[in-house]
């Protein structure tokens, strides 16, 4: 079974696929990445003193922006009520497509920093992004869903 395939029966066993039509489930996931964005830009510090304001504004409003997706997808009530739908499933496909492009990199970038850490383990030298989904989402599924 590959990976996807993988964290997709990780996922329904913890239960976070029951209830939701695929496109509420679709809709709900591109939520959770706006949070998930947010998370990962909390990450990153150390910008430099100059102010570029589209990008200050940005990095201001990730934070809130994930604050605010973690609330609204957490409102299970108002999801139910809601029916969304795919409006164009190739282009749906390939900006998924794209997210994952862009997650590749920054896992092999993740893997540059951990090669230069000293104090990492040999084991640890590199960044396998889908087998860390695997494990994480495995983990998962004891917590259940929140």
């Amino acid at each position: 079974m590959i990976a996807q395939e993988r964290v997709a029966e990780l996922t329904r066993e913890r239960g976070y696929r029951e209830g939701w039509t695929a496109e509420q489930f679709v809709a709900r996931q591109v939520v959770k990445l706006v949070e998930e964005l947010g998370e990962l830009a909390g990450c990153i510090g150390g910008w430099p003193p100059w102010q570029w304001r589209a990008f200050d504004h940005l990095w201001t409003e990730l934070p809130l922006n994930a604050f605010d997706a973690r609330r609204i997808f957490d409102n299970v009530e108002k999801w139910r009520e809601m029916a969304p739908q795919v409006e164009d499933l190739e282009r749906l496909k390939g900006e998924a497509c794209d997210l994952l492009v862009v997650l590749f990199n920054l896992a092999d970038a993740i893997g540059e920093l951990q090669a230069t850490d000293a104090d990492a383990p040999a084991s640890k030298k590199g960044f396998d992004l889908v087998e860390e989904a695997v494990k994480k989402t495995a983990g998962d599924v004891e917590r259940g869903v929140r």
